[in-house]
């Protein structure tokens, strides 16, 4: 399954952190971000990843792990309220 993450300031920090991901294809998107497509089968190790992230990347696909990333952020957000 492809995964495609929408990185802003792709720089040191995220290519360090996405150095495991071997067969990650990267590619210059607008306003200098980057677009990175992660082969991945389990996303358990790829949501701590994105998260560790915070709002510096968007999950574009696939919409089921758009959509686990919405609720932990939502799950995150109601501890400090």
């Amino acid at each position: 399954m492809e995964n495609i993450l929408n990185f802003q300031f792709f720089g040191k920090l995220h290519i360090d952190s996405c150095a495991s991901y071997r067969a990650a294809q990267a590619m210059a998107g607008a306003l200098g971000h980057y677009i990175l497509v992660i082969p991945y089968a389990d996303h358990t190790g790829l949501i701590m990843d994105i998260l560790r992230q915070g709002h510096h990347v968007e999950v574009l696909e696939p919409a089921e792990l758009r959509l686990e990333i919405r609720k932990e952020a939502e799950l995150m957000a109601s501890a400090y309220k």
